[in-house]
C-alpha cells in the first residue's frame, strides 16, 4: 500500500505543498480507521511516504501562456472556479464557499461576505471585464459557484490532460500545479497593472505589508497586461496558434 500512496502522490503534478497536505489527510484517515479497528493497530505505511520539500512556501505564479493552456485543457465546469482565482485572487476556500448571488454583475462586484473569509471580514472585489465575460455563461441567480467538493481531485485530472496534451505535442516541460498559485498570480499582475499596494491589499484580503513584501516587483507591467487579456475568445485562438506552430517545428525536424 506505500508504493500505491507514494506513486500516486509523485505522479499527481501537484505542488509540494499540496502533496504533504494530501499525505496528512491519508495520515488522518489511517488513524481512523485503526480506532475503529478497520486496521491493526501496528498499521504504519504512511510513515514510509516522505514529505516532500516545500522550498518555505516561496511565491510561485503562473505565465499567462501557462494559464491560458490551463483554461485551454479545462472542463467548463471549472471554468467559474478557476477564473475567480486567476482573475479576482479569491481564496479557494473562499471560492467553494461563494454564492453566485454574491457575484453582483450589475455592480461590478463579487462581496465576500465575513463569515465566508478566511479573515472573518468582509471585503469587496472589482470584476474585471475579462472575468465577467468568463462567468456570464453560467450565471445563475442563486447557488454555489464551485460544481465540485474535491477540488484538489478535479484540479490533478486537470493536469493530466495538459502533459497527455504536451506529450502528444513532443514538449519536454511537464507542468505541475503550483501551490495557490491562482490567487498568487492575480495578486502578482494586479499589484503590476494598477500599482497601488493598498488597493490590492483590500482586494486580496491581506495587509499591505504582506502584498509589499511578496508581490511588488514580482512581474512585469506589460506581462499584467497579457494576463487580464486573457479571455473566452482568446483562448481557443491561442491555442490554435500554438498547434500551427507545433506543426511547423515537426515540419522542420523531418525536412531534409
Amino acid at each position: 500500500m506505500y508504493d500505491q500512496i507514494d506513486d500516486w502522490l509523485r505522479t499527481s503534478g501537484l505542488s509540494a505543498r499540496t502533496r504533504n497536505n494530501l499525505r496528512s489527510s491519508v495520515h488522518t484517515l489511517f488513524n481512523y480507521a485503526k480506532a475503529r479497528r478497520y486496521l491493526p493497530k501496528d498499521h504504519d505505511e504512511i510513515d514510509s511516504v516522505q514529505l516532500v520539500k516545500d522550498r518555505d512556501g516561496e511565491i510561485e505564479i503562473f505565465t499567462p501562456d501557462e494559464l491560458t493552456e490551463v483554461l485551454s485543457f479545462s472542463d467548463e465546469r471549472l471554468i467559474p472556479f478557476l477564473t475567480l482565482g486567476a482573475f479576482a485572487g479569491i481564496r479557494h476556500a473562499e471560492i467553494q464557499r461563494l454564492d453566485w448571488k454574491d457575484i453582483r454583475f450589475d455592480d461590478g462586484i463579487i462581496e465576500i461576505h465575513a463569515s465566508k473569509a478566511k479573515t472573518a471580514s468582509r471585503r469587496t472585489i472589482p470584476l474585471l471585464d475579462n472575468l465577467k465575460a468568463w462567468l456570464l455563461p453560467f450565471k445563475k441567480e442563486a447557488g454555489r459557484v464551485a460544481s465540485h467538493a474535491n477540488m484538489a481531485f478535479e484540479l490533478h485530472q486537470l493536469v493530466k490532460k495538459v502533459n497527455a496534451a504536451r506529450a502528444e505535442r513532443e514538449i519536454k516541460d511537464t507542468f505541475v500545479w503550483k501551490h495557490n498559485a491562482l490567487r498568487h498570480s492575480f495578486t502578482s499582475y494586479r499589484v503590476a497593472e494598477i500599482q497601488n499596494v493598498n488597493q490590492v491589499a483590500l482586494e486580496a484580503g491581506n495587509s499591505p505589508q504582506m502584498i509589499f513584501r511578496h508581490y511588488r516587483e514580482l512581474v512585469r507591467p506589460a506581462d499584467a497586461t497579457k494576463w487580464f487579456a486573457i479571455t473566452k475568445k482568446s483562448v481557443p485562438t491561442a491555442k490554435k496558434q500554438a498547434q500551427k506552430r507545433d506543426k511547423i517545428i515537426q515540419l522542420a525536424k523531418v525536412a531534409p
